[in-house]
């Protein structure tokens, strides 16, 4: 399961080592496997984290999240920007936690669904 992990510019084995040890437990929990650098399944999850941590580092951070131009680099925070389709409003905290609940308890009944119509054709 072992692949190299994205957004990890600055290594250090401590750092790695728990970093890969949550990924396997995730990818081992989830039944996949990374994608490998270089391949276009790499690319979009990179670009997606990417995206996630600019617009959590602009309505986050301090500066707006001035830092993760320095991180990603000038260029590619304009790509992504470029990228976003449309600028995001967190939402207050309780209608958050709402709205996942809402989204989990649905997805919970679509995996009851899946499973019992597996079981009918299996029966």
């Amino acid at each position: 399961m072992r692949a190299r992990r994205l957004l990890r510019p600055t290594r250090t084995s401590v750092y790695d080592r728990v970093c890969d040890d949550l990924d396997d437990a995730i990818a081992g929990k989830f039944g996949f496997t990374f994608p490998l650098e270089g391949t276009e399944d790499y690319q979009a999850l990179k670009d997606a984290d990417e995206r996630a941590l600019l617009v959590e580092a602009r309505k986050l951070l301090p500066e707006e999240g001035a830092g993760v131009e320095d991180y990603l680099g000038a260029e590619r925070v304009e790509e992504l920007e470029r990228r976003l389709l449309s600028p995001c409003e967190p939402m207050p905290p309780e209608a958050a936690r709402r709205r996942f609940l809402e989204v989990h308890q649905e997805a919970e009944r679509q995996v009851a669904r899946a499973s019992e119509l597996t079981d009918a054709v299996k029966g």
